[in-house]
């Protein structure tokens, strides 16, 4: 894919048009400067290295960068995007924002599948990708879910966060697994307390809500 010139570590712009899916997995690289030029880049499987910062191709509609230590993600021109995988980034900042722990994916409206685990997300915003069917926001900082933009979500995974408040529950109405175990804060006190009402969610099949103080359920 280069230009030529041995160990030069650079491609020509008639080289990266024709790119649509590349593999970076497992190459300790740090610097993926220029990755958006690849304006025909479909797939991108990044994990496993020591970015710190992506800025996505527009045409891209599968990312892969678990296993970094990504603080700035930017999804600003991906409105194809449909696959996000991006767990185990411990400071990430998604979207437009650079602050670490916000999860903005206003411009990612096609967005279908989201793992997000681990990565110290604090704040959720899913309401303009109604498109999303799976979501897994395991083992963050959350403290709150409002399920306005998650219409057609069915499975939600929100274990081991510190979950206090989940709100607009009439709007997953297809959600079929739901699972908010073990919602705690920093001191090890229970954050989800109190009573649950699940009755707007017809399609529920699975709920797990272990390892909460819940005193009482409806379904």
């Amino acid at each position: 894919m280069g230009n030529g010139i041995s160990n030069d570590n650079h491609v020509t712009t008639a080289n990266i048009n024709i790119v649509t899916s590349l593999n970076v997995s497992y190459k300790s690289i740090s610097d993926l400067t220029g990755i958006e030029d690849f304006t025909s880049l479909e797939e991108l499987y990044a994990g496993n290295n020591t970015l710190t910062e992506l800025h996505a191709p527009s045409n891209l509609e599968k990312l892969y960068v678990m296993d970094n230590d990504l603080q700035e993600l930017d999804l600003a021109e991906t409105p194809n995007l449909i696959h996000l995988y991006c767990s185990n980034n411990t400071n990430i900042g998604i979207g437009t924002s650079t602050t670490s722990g916000e999860l903005l994916l206003g411009e990612a409206g096609d967005l279908q599948i989201l793992v997000a685990d681990n990565c110290s997300l604090n704040s959720l915003d899913f309401q303009d990708n109604e498109d999303l069917t799976y979501v897994n926001v395991n083992s963050n900082k959350l403290q709150d879910v409002n399920f306005i933009g998650l219409e057609n979500c069915t499975e939600f995974y929100a274990n081991n966060n510190s979950i206090s408040v989940l709100t607009n529950m009439d709007n997953a109405e297809v959600l079929e697994q739901l699972e908010i175990g073990n919602q705690e804060d920093d001191f090890g006190v229970k954050t989800l307390t109190g009573t649950l009402d699940f009755d707007d969610m017809s399609a529920l099949e699975n709920l797990s809500i272990y390892s909460n103080a819940i005193t009482e359920l409806t379904c």
